[in-house]
């Protein structure tokens, strides 16, 4: 059997997450629909058959989500294109006694949440916060966006227009100081509400989990009555929040720190890779650790999943 190379298009529904524990609304079945299918056939590689196959939109009209109500979300436009070669894969090398093939699957989706009967929300999951909002894909990061460290008392104090001493406003809830400034050493959050206060307003996405592709790659290697079968795992472009890192590199407790920690900012000028350590009980803690694009890291890989 000659190779070819086939494409699929389909939209598919989304999963769903674990059911609340209690809930003001009635639970109902996840229910879907499907529509718009269609079968093609196409001339390919070496007149081969590629098939596209059952083009096809899916929508999740109910979806129990994890938050404190079951969110009955419409789910439309989940689409999918997988591009595969046949079972049989490519055969790169044929000897009498020597066989090499080699497979790929490449898959890519986007799903978005149309509808929510309460509107957009948060929750908070590891110290992560996030995202479910109608128009945007289920499951973003929600936090702050940072610019750095600031190495001196005068780059601090130089960070807006929109107060008097021209420092980032940190809000303390304390009626009698009401906010603290962002001093040298400390993260420079971007101030998105151009305020010159740090605070809600200033929350963004900042990752995405879900993968710009991913798929499965596959090699056999014969050799007379000896083979080697070999099957590798991929994803790219999608994002994860490392807690483990929040933690072992937050600098505001006794807890063991990483290495990470030897390039924290001790002195006025220091160009650091993280803040200075500072306890929440400090008059001057202005939490450097809160959930920020600081613990978001690419979580594109390859791994081995079978030999």
């Amino acid at each position: 059997m000659r190779p070819f190379i086939a494409i699929a298009l389909a939209l598919l529904p989304l999963g769903c997450a674990s059911t609340p524990a209690e809930s003001p609304h009635e639970l109902t079945p996840e229910s879907s629909a499907q529509f718009l299918e269609l079968d093609a056939e196409l001339d390919a590689l070496n007149d081969s058959t590629a098939n596209l196959a059952k083009d096809y939109q899916a929508i999740q009209s109910t979806v129990l989500a994890n938050a404190d109500f079951s969110a009955k979300n419409t789910i439309d436009d989940t689409a999918a294109i997988d591009i595969y070669i046949n079972e049989n894969n490519v055969i790169l090398v044929n000897g009498k006694n020597c066989k090499w093939q080699l497979g790929a699957t490449l898959g890519h989706y986007k799903n978005e949440l149309t509808s929510l009967p309460e509107g957009d929300y948060t929750q908070k999951v590891y110290g992560a916060e996030i995202l479910t909002s109608v128009g945007k894909a289920a499951g973003l990061f929600y936090g702050y966006k940072t610019n750095g460290i600031f190495s001196t008392e005068a780059e601090a104090a130089s960070a807006t227009t929109k107060t008097e001493d021209g420092h980032l406003k940190y809000p303390t809830g304390i009626t009698n100081k009401p906010y603290r400034n962002f001093s040298a050493g400390d993260v420079r959050f971007v101030d998105l509400s151009g305020d010159g206060i740090i605070s809600e307003d200033d929350k963004t996405i900042i990752g995405d989990p879900n993968p710009d592709i991913y798929g499965n790659i596959s090699t056999n290697l014969s050799y007379k009555r000896w083979s080697l079968d070999i099957i590798f795992k991929y994803s790219l472009g999608n994002d994860i929040y490392n807690y483990q890192r929040s933690q072992l590199e937050s600098l505001n407790s006794f807890y063991n720190q990483t290495t990470a920690a030897l390039n924290r900012w001790t002195c006025e000028g220091d160009k650091a890779l993280l803040p200075r350590v500072m306890s929440p009980e400090s008059e001057q803690w202005v939490n450097n650790e809160r959930f920020s694009d600081r613990w978001i890291e690419d979580g594109s890989y390859l791994k081995l999943k079978k030999v």
